[in-house]
């Protein structure tokens, strides 16, 4: 999967079908996405603070950008790589704003750019935290 049909290079929207809950299921036949391409996906797009950028070829100025991470976070969560969802929460979380929005960007140096607080990035957060422990604790009422 690339960022364009059939060249590009690797785009962090590859997340969007394990965050949608199209997830390997053997009993039912259903393969939408290994989870091997996703985690490889990340080791393409990693940047030096520790996030990913959009997709191959994107901006090169070495930021994060926290939509692209936090959503890749919801995919793992929904592939079953809980540690490294949660990894990718706590990185999320230590690299707040000093409000503490969750900015658009961080810089290759790890500090938050781009700061007004971003719903998209805050959405997906809620929604890995949800699937990596709302449905504990049993039944609801």
């Amino acid at each position: 999967m690339q960022r364009y049909p059939t060249s590009g290079g690797s785009d962090s929207a590859i997340a969007y079908l394990p965050a949608a809950g199209l997830v390997p299921n053997a009993a039912d036949g259903i393969y939408a996405l290994e989870p091997e391409l996703l985690a490889g996906a990340w080791d393409r797009l990693e940047q030096p603070a520790g996030g990913i950028k959009p997709g191959h070829g994107w901006i090169i100025d070495r930021s994060s950008w926290t939509p692209s991470t936090s959503l890749m976070g919801l995919g793992f969560a929904r592939l079953g790589f809980s540690e490294r969802a949660e990894s990718i929460l706590d990185w999320l979380a230590e690299h707040r704003t000093s409000a503490g929005s969750l900015p658009e960007k961080i810089s290759g140096d790890g500090d938050p750019v781009s700061v007004a607080p971003l719903s998209w990035t805050a959405a997906n957060v809620i929604i890995t935290l949800d699937e990596l422990y709302g449905r504990r604790g049993g039944t609801s009422s």
